[in-house]
């Protein structure tokens, strides 16, 4: 074998299960089919430019160690109405308890249409939603996916170094 022979292999790799992740900004609405079970909820850390998990060792926390402000979020897999397109939702704890509240079975969301909705004015402005339609008959889905994956590859955490883990 030569030492500049190419490193070829014609089967892809397996990679994490990575979707979009969406965050609406200012005046920007999504009406969508929520594909989860259930909200996928997680307590993060803002660094002041980005969002890094917490961990529950506060002494292996880098956010919690730094001081960093605590927020609770919850990722939804949804389908977008518009365009069909799969994502993940990210969801305020304050719109994650309206959507419950709305919820005709507050234990399964799967099926449920809403409307996402951000106020105008600031990217962190308040996050609403609308549930237009609870019925689920005759609807297809694609099979519920959780957001952790796409969390790991938006975090950099390297799938050698994965110290990601969910402990229920």
């Amino acid at each position: 074998m030569r030492e500049n022979e190419l490193n070829r292999d014609d089967n892809p790799p397996v990679g994490r299960k990575v979707l979009t992740l969406v965050r609406l900004k200012a005046g920007q609405a999504m009406t969508c089919r929520i594909v989860s079970v259930n909200l996928w909820g997680l307590w993060t850390h803002w660094t002041g430019s980005a969002s890094e998990p917490c961990f529950r060792d506060d002494k292996k926390c880098d956010g919690c160690k730094k001081g960093f402000p605590a927020r609770w979020k919850a990722w939804l897999h949804v389908v977008n109405v518009e365009n069909r397109r799969q994502v993940f939702l990210e969801l305020t704890s304050t719109c994650a308890s309206i959507l419950l509240d709305q919820a005709p079975d507050r234990k399964n969301l799967r099926g449920l249409r809403v409307t996402f909705t951000r106020s105008k004015g600031a990217d962190n402005g308040r996050l609403r939603c609308e549930l237009l339609d609870a019925s689920v008959n005759g609807l297809t889905l694609p099979d519920p996916l959780d957001p952790l994956d796409t969390l790991k590859t938006l975090w950099r955490v390297p799938q050698e170094l994965d110290r990601l883990q969910v402990v229920a």
